[in-house]
């Protein structure tokens, strides 16, 4: 991220997200949560039908993507703020310490996602997640390697970042 805006929640929300970089346990990222908070997570390659969780499920999927990861960690693009809410343009990169079908321990799954957070008495009270994983399938991997790659073009004339505060 090029400077962190010095609205209190986005240095809450880039907290919480380094925290769950060093893989804390989940008593500090409970920390960041407001006991009414609901997850959001809109569906997506490794939950096809997204999911609502509140507080203990939130806690419960965190630990068993501890389980299964050795190693994640989120890079924070771009954060803005508006009222009580933060957007964040989210990297995601880990390392799976268990096989998941054809993948392999070891392989390194990577996302980009948009999170909106809610805070409430400077807690998050909702969150919204709309991730976008790279392709996961060993067959997709391999037709990659053949093709030669090709350049990112970004069609869009304004930063995606920008558009959000046309909003506010």
């Amino acid at each position: 991220m090029t400077g962190t805006p010095r609205h209190p929640d986005v240095g809450t929300a880039v907290r919480y997200h380094t925290a769950l970089t060093r893989r804390a346990t989940a008593e500090e990222p409970a920390g960041f949560f407001h006991p009414d908070v609901v997850q959001h997570e809109f569906p997506n390659a490794l939950a096809p039908d997204g999911a609502v969780r509140g507080l203990l499920a939130i806690l419960e999927t965190a630990e068993r993507g501890r389980a299964v990861l050795s190693h994640q960690a989120f890079d924070i693009v771009e954060a803005v703020a508006a009222g009580d809410t933060v957007a964040l343009e989210v990297r995601r990169r880990g390392t799976r310490a268990v096989p998941l079908g054809e993948l392999p321990a070891g392989h390194e799954p990577r996302a980009r996602f948009a999170a909106f957070l809610e805070f409430r008495d400077g807690r998050i009270v909702a969150q919204r997640n709309y991730g976008c994983f790279d392709r996961l399938a060993q067959e997709d991997r391999r037709r990659r390697s053949e093709v030669p790659p090709r350049k990112e073009i970004n069609s869009l004339p304004v930063h995606p970042m920008a558009l959000l505060s046309a909003f506010q």
